[in-house]
C-alpha cells in the first residue's frame, strides 16, 4: 500500500513539474514572439522613414534641376568679342553651357515680318566677323523665335513658319558675309521658348548658338 501511495505521489509530482515546464515554455515562446514582432515593427518603421527621406531628397533634386533649367541665361564670362554694348545684341550661355549670341527681334524685323531691317545689317556684319574669328571651325544653330500671337493675318502659315523664315534670313546673310555654309543650320522654335508672356518684344528674337 505504501509503495502504491509513493508511486501515485511521484506521478502527481511529475505531472505538476511537466505542467510547470510547459507553462514556462509557452511563456517564453510568447515573449520571443512579442520581441520578434516589436523588432519587425521597428524595422518596418525604419524602412518607411528611409523611403520617405529618399522621396524627399529626390523631389528636392528634381526641383533644383527644374529651377536650373528655367534659370535665365547667364552673361558669358569670356574675352571681349567686339559685340559688347551693341544695341539689341546680348552674349550669353544656354542652359547646356553653349555660347550664344542673342539678337532682339525688333531690331532685326518688323512685327510679323522676316525681312532684315537695313539699319541692322552693319551689326550683322560684326556678328559674322566674330563667328569667323572667335568661333572658327565651329557649328552654328540659328534659331528663330516668335511671340505667341497668331500670324495668319501676316501671310504665314503659323509661328513655326515665321520663326523658320527669320532664322533662314539671318543664316543666309551671315553666309553671304563669309560664314561657311557648311557650318550653319537653322531651327524654328516658334512660340515654344518664351521669355515673357506679357512683353512680347522679348519673345521675338533670333539666337545664334555655338554648338558644342
Amino acid at each position: 500500500m505504501k509503495t502504491y501511495v509513493r508511486v501515485t505521489l511521484a506521478a502527481a509530482l511529475t505531472t505538476i513539474v511537466v505542467g510547470n515546464l510547459g507553462a514556462c515554455s509557452n511563456t517564453k515562446t510568447r515573449e520571443e514572439r512579442d520581441s520578434l514582432q516589436q523588432q519587425n515593427e521597428q524595422l518596418t518603421a525604419e524602412r518607411d522613414a528611409a523611403l520617405a527621406q529618399a522621396r524627399s531628397e529626390k523631389a528636392r533634386a528634381d526641383a533644383l534641376a527644374a529651377a536650373a533649367a528655367r534659370r535665365p541665361a547667364e552673361t558669358m564670362p569670356t574675352t571681349p568679342s567686339g559685340l559688347e554694348g551693341v544695341a539689341g545684341v546680348t552674349e550669353s550661355k544656354t542652359a547646356r553651357g553653349e555660347d550664344q549670341i542673342e539678337i532682339e527681334g525688333d531690331v532685326l524685323f518688323d512685327t510679323g515680318k522676316a525681312t532684315i531691317k537695313p539699319a541692322f545689317k552693319k551689326t550683322l556684319d560684326k556678328i559674322a566677323e566674330v563667328m569667323k574669328s572667335k568661333y572658327a571651325d565651329r557649328q552654328f544653330r540659328v534659331e528663330g523665335h516668335t511671340d505667341p500671337r497668331p500670324v495668319h493675318t501676316s501671310g504665314w502659315d503659323d509661328n513655326w513658319d515665321l520663326g523658320a523664315a527669320r532664322a533662314r534670313q539671318v543664316a543666309l546673310y551671315l553666309i553671304g558675309r563669309g560664314v561657311p555654309k557648311s557650318a550653319v543650320y537653322i531651327a524654328s522654335f516658334a512660340d515654344n521658348d518664351l521669355k515673357s508672356t506679357t512683353d512680347y518684344a522679348k519673345d521675338r528674337r533670333v539666337d545664334i548658338v555655338v554648338v558644342k
